[in-house]
């Protein structure tokens, strides 16, 4: 049962950092930021679920570590990312 509520965890974790960078408006995954009222919302109410789910398997302190390094993780992959495609796409002068 902790692998489930640990898997489900990280699962709502992703989410929630995707719809908070989503929303952001120098975000450049899509075109336009998604509306950031809503965005914001869905993305704070993954947040705490997914803490919700780290406090099953650990205490208090280690569920807030444990959500702020993961969700740290997870913004800096995107920006990574769409770089890293960007260089790929320009031609080598």
């Amino acid at each position: 049962m902790t692998v489930f509520f640990t898997l489900l965890a990280v699962i709502f974790n992703i989410a929630g950092a995707g719809a908070l960078y989503l929303s952001a408006p120098k975000q450049r995954l899509l075109g336009a930021p998604l509306p950031m009222r809503p965005t914001m919302l869905v993305g704070a109410a993954a947040m705490i679920v997914s803490f919700m789910l780290y406090r099953q398997v650990a205490g208090p302190a280690a569920s807030v570590f444990i959500l702020m390094t993961a969700s740290m993780f997870f913004w800096t992959l995107p920006p990574l990312v769409i770089a890293w495609l960007d260089a790929r796409r320009k031609p080598q002068s």
